[in-house]
């Protein structure tokens, strides 16, 4: 089971705003990630291919890059 799209785009678009909340460029969260910004660009376009989807503790280390903390909760529908 994934997320519907709309889900997932407002999950996505969630770590966009915050990096520019920060201030910051993909190219200064991925140093603060100690990986590269193409990855960075992968995790705000939502993993773009289903094979790559980000892992938790990788969102968990892009969260922190830009001074957040991860919650994930549940909702009932």
């Amino acid at each position: 089971m994934s997320l519907d799209f709309e889900d997932e785009f407002a999950l996505f678009d969630e770590f966009l705003k915050a990096r520019r909340h920060a201030g910051l460029t993909q190219a200064e969260v991925a140093v603060r990630m100690d990986t590269k910004p193409p990855a960075v660009a992968r995790i705000e376009a939502g993993g773009e291919s289903k094979k790559h989807s980000p892992s938790i503790a990788t969102l968990c280390r892009y969260a922190a890059a830009v001074g957040c903390k991860l919650k994930i909760e549940l909702v009932p529908r």
